[in-house]
């Protein structure tokens, strides 16, 4: 019969022990009796661990099993006492969890862990017949099991996946903030990944953590700047939500994000696409609020991506598609404006009202997509030949005319077509050949 650790190491002593014997029987010589009793040393220090660890193990079971217990008791009636029942073995049981116990003692518990979170996803699921308290004491013991399994462990990472999106529906501001701490402690690019799958589990996600993220929660914010770290992430925020009041509060943060240099290089390119797409539908959502909004902010980003040589996302600029794209924007509030609709009109794109808040859903757009214009063709003569071309000109000297609205349009007007003029023949000539149809006037 095969024996196991602790069983081979005793063997191993009552063998070495034997040897010291007929040794000292013998008269056997200093060196060799140092050499078996170091070996006696060993074999003595392996019981020692065998033993330690095995009951380890088993109080970790008996403590699991306890929790297992109170986590019944208060799922039939959460009474105050039975959750400060259920908190109190859950503070005991994560001591032991990483302070004491190997990762491979804590994966012997595995299905004990695993019954475990299903049973507290049970009693955490109703917020009224839980309390705070015992919310945020299981946060924390997830927290302690996330930092000590493996992501590879899936049975138990996916109980405690169901537990977040519990946690994030909480009405109570403290638990749903608490729940997006604890994302944020665990989350990488495999996890970016994971959650892009079209699941109902991910879409109810996705649904609590842009309430939070629009009800300006600090943890949210702190999540998704920690998601902006990487690749993908930003075609997956854009991807998982169709409603342009999200997309704008996504379309904030990632200003920041870029003004601090937080993005991920790679998640500009994707971006471009995204910025395309919404171009291509404006004339569908031409007076919505929130896509104008959303729309001027991606512009915003790009501006603020193009503004610094020094800057991480420079090389943006080598994508043709976000010339075009600005462009084709540009000539359509030109013909939008020219059509009528009040809000694309060139007096109310600076339009502002008390406090400074902006009236007009379009306020700045023309003015950053002209600055944009500015930025990526600033001593590029590539984006310069291909504006001339998709008909950028005539607009942009028509953004010329000084106004007291917006003043910042006219300059970044003038910036343009100079480094328009500077970099390409053809954009010369277009201007040399023109003549003035009316006299200058002031708006």
């Amino acid at each position: 019969m095969q024996q196991g650790p602790e069983g081979g190491s005793k063997h191993m002593y009552m063998e070495v022990s034997r040897q010291i014997g007929r040794m000292a029987a013998k008269g056997a010589r200093v060196l060799e009796f140092r050499c078996v009793v170091s070996e006696l040393y060993i074999a003595l220090r392996t019981i020692l661990i065998a033993s330690v660890t095995s009951l380890r193990c088993r109080l970790q079971k008996r403590m699991l099993t306890k929790l297992l217990n109170a986590l019944d008791a208060a799922a039939e009636l959460s009474t105050t006492d039975r959750l400060d029942e259920v908190i109190h073995n859950m503070v005991e049981v994560g001591k032991s969890i990483g302070s004491n116990s190997s990762v491979e003692e804590l994966l012997a518990q595995q299905n004990l862990l695993v019954r475990m979170l299903k049973k507290m996803n049970r009693l955490l699921e109703e917020e009224e017949a839980c309390k705070a308290s015992c919310a945020l004491c299981s946060i924390e013991f997830l927290e302690r099991i996330a930092r000590y399994v493996p992501s590879s462990t899936v049975p138990i990472w996916k109980h405690m996946k169901a537990s977040i999106i519990n946690f994030l529906a909480w009405s109570d501001s403290r638990v749903s903030e608490h729940a997006c701490w604890l994302v944020t402690t665990i989350i990488d690019g495999d996890w970016v990944k994971q959650w892009s799958e079209n699941s109902l589990e991910k879409k109810k996600f996705w649904k609590n953590f842009f309430a939070l993220l629009q009800a300006d929660s600090l943890q949210a914010q702190r999540l998704l700047e920690e998601m902006f770290t990487f690749p993908g992430s930003v075609t997956l925020l854009f991807s998982v939500t169709d409603d342009f009041n999200v997309e704008s509060t996504v379309a904030k943060h990632l200003c920041c994000a870029i003004r601090h240099k937080q993005l991920n290089n790679s998640n500009l390119f994707p971006l471009v696409s995204y910025f395309s797409e919404m171009v291509c539908v404006l004339k569908d959502n031409s007076e919505n609020e929130s896509f104008l909004c959303t729309l001027r902010r991606l512009v915003k980003a790009f501006c603020l991506a193009t503004s610094d040589d020094q800057s991480p996302y420079f090389s943006v600029r080598n994508n043709f598609a976000l010339t075009i794209g600005a462009v084709d924007l540009l000539r359509q509030i030109d013909e939008l404006a020219k059509s009528g609709i009040e809000i694309y009109k060139r007096k109310r794109d600076f339009d502002n009202g008390i406090n400074g808040g902006n009236v007009n859903p379009a306020s700045g757009l023309k003015q950053c997509l002209v600055r944009l214009i500015a930025n990526l063709t600033c001593e590029h003569h590539g984006n310069c030949d291909l504006a001339r071309k998709l008909g950028a000109v005539p607009i942009l000297l028509e953004s010329t005319k000084l106004d007291c609205c917006n003043l910042f349009m006219t300059q970044w007007a003038i910036f343009a077509l100079r480094s328009m003029m500077k970099e390409d023949s053809g954009c010369r000539d277009i201007i040399s050949s023109m003549k003035p149809t009316s006299d200058v006037r002031l708006d």
